[in-house]
């Protein structure tokens, strides 16, 4: 059963009460909205970081690939001289 017991926070102009329930599941609900929050964040770089390199590496091969068949192809004429 929930009791309605308040928790009573004092203010210079007078008080006012706020809820148990409130008081218990505020904070407990910002944790968990700021840990969900900071691991999506770090998953979303995580995966830019990965992504860049598997492009850069990627980039690199194509690279030395079309330099290896264009030294083969540009060697021919000197070979036939």
């Amino acid at each position: 059963m929930i009791s309605n017991f308040t928790y009573r926070y004092e203010i210079n102009r007078g008080a006012f009460a706020l809820p148990l329930q409130l008081v218990l599941i505020i904070p407990f609900a910002l944790q968990i909205f700021g840990t969900v929050g900071l691991v999506g964040y770090l998953s979303f770089t995580n995966g830019q970081k990965a992504v860049d390199d598997l492009a850069s590496q990627l980039i690199d091969r194509t690279n030395n690939t079309v330099n290896q068949y264009l030294d083969s192809y540009l060697s021919i004429p000197q070979k036939v001289n």
